[in-house]
């Protein structure tokens, strides 16, 4: 259930400039020649949103790895992060590829997602 008039994503994307990411999502796993899972993703879409590095100082608080580099991803759409026998999806962004790793789910109440994003190389 949407609450009329409160999705706040869309009223902050009128004021701060939206960005393009190539977004893949997550699709299969299966295993390779060795054992070894590798996951499968859908063809890259363009998909819009506000890209934002996560600042430093919240890496001790949020438990994360301080020699990795994050970025929150907020979005209008619906995105997949970590969870039982499945791994997040994936965008690139200026030559990077993220994974989503954790999410804030407010699409089905809101209309908007956030997703804590973990830089994993160039694209």
């Amino acid at each position: 259930m949407r609450i009329p008039g409160g999705n706040l994503f869309t009223m902050a994307s009128r004021l701060i400039a939206q960005q393009v990411v190539q977004y893949s999502r997550w699709a299969s796993r299966t295993p390779n020649d060795v054992g070894q899972d590798v996951d499968t993703y859908a063809e890259a879409v363009p998909m819009s949103g506000s890209v934002q590095a996560v600042p430093r100082a919240l890496y001790q608080a949020l438990g994360l790895d301080f020699t990795k580099s994050y970025v929150t991803f907020t979005t209008p759409n619906d995105i997949q992060d970590l969870g039982r026998d499945r791994t997040g999806d994936k965008f690139t962004y200026f030559g990077r590829t993220y994974f989503v790793e954790s999410e804030t789910d407010w699409h089905d109440i809101d209309g908007w997602t956030q997703a804590l994003c973990v830089d994993v190389g160039a694209a």
